[in-house]
């Protein structure tokens, strides 16, 4: 089967005509998926993602965290005192009989087993009665003769030493009513 130029040409002017039909074509898809891409992008941002939000705050807390920290060091920032609160005693030589802590105006903590009270001219806290304990340093003077706190689980503790104290049998009189004869 023969075919004349003039037909091999029509033909091949019709494929260059479907050739550059097809290219407009995929031009065009291509722009419109750059659009979805854009728009889904654009979609993801707008919805909150709560694991994203999670990790970003933790990242910008972390990053404040250090700021401050080489601000300290490097003496461009004082360091923040510390506040008075329950968590003074949880340390280690704080022992459960001291019930009070309270910040002396050169900003060290003391802790007493009976209620203090302050001398203002002093700058101090003391107490007449029961031992006291100079501890940590470095804390908030501020309002350093309003600073007195009350061990807060002191009321649990006498609770709990009334309860042993009941539970000796009335009967014979033995510790706990299981070793009752």
């Amino acid at each position: 089967m023969k075919i004349s130029k003039k037909r091999l040409a029509n033909k091949v002017r019709k494929l260059e005509v479907q050739n550059y039909d097809m290219r407009q074509k995929i031009k065009k898809m291509d722009k419109l998926l750059t659009y979805l891409d854009e728009l889904t992008t654009e979609l993801n941002h707008a919805l909150p993602d709560p694991e994203y939000d999670a990790k970003c705050e933790e990242n910008a807390v972390a990053v404040e965290e250090s700021l401050a920290r080489h601000a300290v060091r490097l003496g461009l920032v004082k360091p923040k005192p510390k506040q008075l609160d329950q968590s003074v005693f949880d340390h280690k030589y704080v022992t459960s009989h001291f019930h009070y802590a309270a910040i002396n105006a050169n900003g060290r903590s003391i802790f007493f087993s009976d209620k203090p009270k302050y001398n203002l001219e002093l700058g101090i806290w003391y107490s007449t009665a029961g031992s006291t304990m100079p501890m940590l340093k470095g804390y908030d003077t501020t309002n350093w003769q309003n600073s007195l706190i009350e061990r807060e689980n002191i009321a649990d503790e006498l609770l709990e030493i009334d309860l042993e104290l009941l539970s000796v049998c009335e009967t014979c009189g033995a510790e706990k009513e299981s070793d009752c004869e």
